[in-house]
């Protein structure tokens, strides 16, 4: 399970290429922090918009526990990401006054199933018709062409 990082009270009129460079930005700082082992593709980041916000806060979530992510190697990691944060609001929002990154749920890998999905998707529509289920995909009956109900 990858971590997921929301920022909220991004401001509305915030420009896309802006957030995809911020996003690029928090990534690579996440990938770079030692003891997390974390690639950077792997990192999802979600933004919540708000009118007039003054404050930016990120919460990492579903980051999974591990003897290596000590106290020390958390505290980088809400450094980077808030060091991100800081960069994009002194540059593009000007009334930001405060900027919080909060660790928020930790998971343990070993109470998550994760399912490749990929594997049951029909190699001739590339539906996602349980292929385990049934002998041939409900979505196109075997013939790529999408039924009617689908």
């Amino acid at each position: 399970m990858s971590p997921v990082i929301t920022v909220y009270r991004m401001p509305e009129d915030a420009p896309e290429d802006s957030l995809e460079r911020l996003t690029g930005n928090i990534q690579q700082a996440v990938a770079n922090v030692d003891g997390l082992n974390i690639k950077a593709e792997d990192v999802e980041i979600i933004y919540y918009r708000k009118i007039n916000s003054t404050r930016l806060t990120a919460v990492i979530d579903l980051l999974a526990i591990k003897p290596e992510r000590t106290t020390e190697v958390l505290q980088r990691l809400r450094s980077m990401v808030a060091d991100c944060l800081r960069d994009y609001a002194l540059s593009k929002f000007e009334k930001c006054k405060a900027v919080s990154v909060v660790i928020g749920l930790r998971i343990r890998p070993e109470e998550t199933t994760t399912c490749d999905i990929s594997s049951l998707r029909c190699p001739d529509c590339k539906g996602r018709g349980n292929l385990r289920v049934y002998d041939r995909c409900p979505r196109c009956d075997g013939t790529g062409t999408l039924t009617p109900d689908y």
